[in-house]
């Protein structure tokens, strides 16, 4: 028997998967549709309504996260046995760093303590759960969280936050770009911020710039790099591939590029100024350059990406690209509240504005560059 009825209104002002929501909620409402009972599948609810199972599917799923169904995987969709407005207890933040040493990381660690003051705040509890790969992630799903937020994830944990937000647990990712559907996003636009640098040291004079990233695989870099090669190019400069370096760590440059990088400043046709895609990466470089008798800025200029307390006490101190973590974070716990209150993910992707620090760490291009 057909308790559906027959075809929404594909006419009507309001969105379809709200119309097959309002439907099927109704049937529960009326007794329908009793707790326990399982509802008909996606494919079979899009044929009698005449719509797409992809309404189907996002309609389910904000009931789910509204507590009207429940979802029983290789079973089917089922009534709730109290379908009531879900409450909010736990949220797991994931965290793409192997050790608690993550909340000590300027970068995690602002993320998640502004995380955890937000829901703090509405009496809501954040569970830190770390990871290093795919094989960890039965962790997170043991963790009962009522949702979920992904600081910087991996890539190759995508697939597992895909299949909780298929079961109705709201999921978000902070800090990255990585976009799928039902999944929302907050970042910071990294692209923007590498061409604020590139834009700076061009306004300079220079025209010899360098690249040192970490991760190639990181969204956060990927972003960077071709925000950076867009920008030399929208300035009708060549970008100089023997100056671009990608190294495995945030924290470290591995030997080989280590190497490369001193050789390429010591030479005639060294650049004038570097961007480093990350703070440590930049220090790091600023130290290298010191010990081969080089003169920040005068020799070479440099700018770093985010702004730890620390940056700002290098001699000179360094310019940088702020990303403003705190808003960020804040964003996405409202998203994910807002997300369980109304079950209805949008799929969004924001990204905030980063904000250009002029430090003493750019200068002039020098009229004639210092060769060792």
């Amino acid at each position: 028997m057909n308790k559906l009825g027959g075809k929404i209104d594909t006419t009507a002002k309001a969105p379809r998967h709200l119309q097959v929501k309002t439907r099927l909620l109704s049937l529960i409402q009326q007794g329908k549709y009793q707790p326990g009972d399982r509802i008909p599948g996606e494919p079979e609810i899009a044929e009698l309504l005449g719509v797409s199972r992809m309404t189907v599917n996002r309609a389910v799923l904000s009931l789910v996260g509204e507590g009207w169904l429940r979802r029983e995987q290789g079973s089917g969709t089922y009534v709730s046995d109290r379908p009531e407005e879900r409450t909010i207890r736990r949220v797991a933040a994931i965290i793409g760093y192997e050790t608690e040493g993550a909340l000590a990381d300027h970068y995690y660690g602002t993320l998640y303590w502004s995380l955890h003051k937000a829901f703090d705040e509405k009496q809501i509890g954040l569970d830190p759960i770390w990871y290093s790969n795919h094989e960890d992630m039965p962790r997170l799903k043991a963790s009962h969280a009522d949702a979920v937020i992904a600081i910087s994830p991996h890539e190759n944990v995508i697939d597992d936050l895909i299949e909780m937000r298929r079961t109705g647990v709201p999921v978000v990712i902070l800090g990255a770009s990585w976009r799928y559907a039902g999944i929302d996003v907050i970042d910071s636009d990294n692209r923007l911020g590498a061409a604020l640098a590139v834009n700076h040291l061009v306004d300079l004079g220079h025209k010899h710039i360098g690249f040192l990233g970490a991760v190639p695989t990181d969204s956060n870099t990927i972003d960077r790099l071709n925000g950076f090669r867009s920008a030399i190019k929208a300035r009708r400069l060549t970008v100089d591939e023997s100056a671009v370096f990608m190294c495995d760590f945030s924290f470290e440059i591995d030997p080989e590029t280590s190497r490369q990088i001193v050789n390429l400043l010591k030479s005639d046709s060294r650049p004038t100024a570097f961007f480093a895609a990350g703070a440590k990466l930049a220090m790091i470089l600023f130290g290298m350059a010191h010990g081969l008798g080089l003169n920040v800025p005068n020799d070479l200029s440099v700018i770093a990406y985010d702004d730890p307390e620390w940056l700002r006490l290098s001699v000179p101190p360094l310019t940088t690209v702020r990303q403003p973590l705190e808003a960020m974070a804040k964003a996405a716990a409202d998203t994910v509240i807002e997300s369980l209150r109304t079950g209805d993910p949008r799929s969004s992707m924001r990204l905030f504005d980063p904000i250009f620090i002029t430090r003493a760490s750019t200068a002039r291009v020098p009229k004639k560059s210092k060769s060792l």
